[in-house]
């Protein structure tokens, strides 16, 4: 199924995630920050959930986001079905949990070392079996589908701009820094970052092939894969070298590894209890220290010197 997205049903999407989100605040990590000048520094990617933007319960994966039932039942009610019985919310994530993993390990048979999916089909697949099994009643339609998907997203996994958003963006860019994305994302997740001005967005801040996301390439971090592309592409367009990007995020595993290992620059966000990840004990970031550690995106004006011609 094709997806297309009008401008009429752009705005419709954008007025329900501003209507579906609230103000929210990061939590105290009682992490310090470990700040030092870094000169050279010609490109920005930064990490969306839970570095860019605050959620509601972190940094929440679309398994985890599938064990929500209570707001599936709603989620569809809103995107135009009806629910036919007091179980539907139950069935509706079993039905997704289940097309989530029967996707990963197709994916992961093709080879993908860190599979992702399109939520879009994986909700297209889970309605058409939820119709057919008598749960849910209603047609599947692209529009549908797409409503559906947001719906759902802002009810299980809320998001709001970091403080101090805006004016960071703008500070790096008055110092001639380019910004782009590195982000385990869906089709919403541009859409969330336009219905918020102080990301930047919608004004054309980022640089949009400088952005990187999962359901577009079909891989999630921490597969190298998505900050490869944007490296391939920075040095293509603008002859950057590695050295030249810093890359942000709140993960030392998803963000900080796979851009240390590429030969970026490395700054953790550890500004947000509920999205900060650490992982002690995992393998994957032996090793591994950021060049900075940060607890406000505001530090980044004092750490990046401007920017070479």
């Amino acid at each position: 199924m094709e997806y297309p997205l009008t401008e009429e049903l752009k705005a419709d999407l954008e007025n329900r995630i501003k209507a579906l989100n609230r103000p929210m605040q990061p939590h105290p990590t009682g992490e310090k920050a470990r700040t030092r000048p870094l000169s050279g520094i010609r490109l920005v990617l930064f990490d969306i959930y839970g570095t860019l933007l605050t959620a509601g319960r972190g940094e929440l994966g679309v398994r985890e986001a599938a064990a929500e039932r209570t707001p599936a039942s709603e989620s569809l009610v809103a995107a135009g079905f009806t629910c036919t019985g007091d179980a539907c919310g139950f069935h509706a994530v079993e039905r997704l949990q289940s097309e989530i993993l029967a996707d990963h390990a197709k994916s992961k048979r093709d080879g993908v070392d860190y599979p992702e999916v399109d939520i879009r089909d994986i909700w297209q697949r889970a309605l058409d079996a939820l119709i057919r099994d008598g749960h849910v009643r209603g047609l599947v339609t692209p529009e549908a589908v797409q409503r559906l998907a947001i719906e759902y997203e802002c009810r299980v996994n809320p998001a709001w701009p970091m403080p101090g958003l805006r004016e960071t963006l703008a500070a790096l860019r008055e110092r001639g820094i380019r910004l782009g994305i590195v982000s385990n994302a869906q089709f919403y997740t541009p859409l969330i970052m336009e219905s918020f001005p102080e990301t930047g967005w919608a004004a054309g801040w980022f640089d949009r092939e400088l952005c990187a996301w999962s359901y577009e390439l079909r891989v999630a971090k921490p597969s190298l894969r998505l900050v490869e592309h944007v490296l391939t592409l920075a040095g293509n367009r603008f002859g950057m070298a590695p050295d030249a990007v810093l890359c942000v995020g709140n993960d030392l595993a998803n963000d900080i590894m796979p851009a240390a290992r590429l030969g970026c620059r490395t700054a953790l966000f550890a500004g947000d209890a509920k999205s900060l990840r650490l992982r002690a004990d995992d393998t994957l970031v032996e090793g591994i220290r950021p060049d900075t550690v940060i607890t406000e995106l505001k530090q980044l004006e004092k750490i990046l010197l401007p920017a070479q011609a």
